[in-house]
């Protein structure tokens, strides 16, 4: 899962916890997009997961992750 947020400027980070806050979603394994849109982030999580390299090993995971390291300043949490 990727987080992203729909507001018109900021980025998304692992700040609040209970149910469907971001430190909750970050210990389930959440992505940060960053500053993506969440259209913008569908786009790129579904082009990280169609991109494989013969004889990649990296889970499904860590390609998006590594996808997004660059438009988060978080990286992923």
């Amino acid at each position: 899962m990727v987080q992203t947020s729909r507001c018109h400027d900021g980025t998304t980070a692992g700040l609040y916890g209970g149910p469907g806050g971001g430190a909750t979603l970050e210990a389930a394994g959440a992505v940060s997009g960053g500053d993506f849109p969440p259209w913008k982030a569908r786009l790129q999580t579904a082009l990280a997961l169609s991109l494989t390299d013969e004889g990649e090993s990296g889970t499904a995971l860590e390609r998006v992750a590594a996808a997004f390291e660059d438009v988060s300043p978080f990286g992923r949490w």
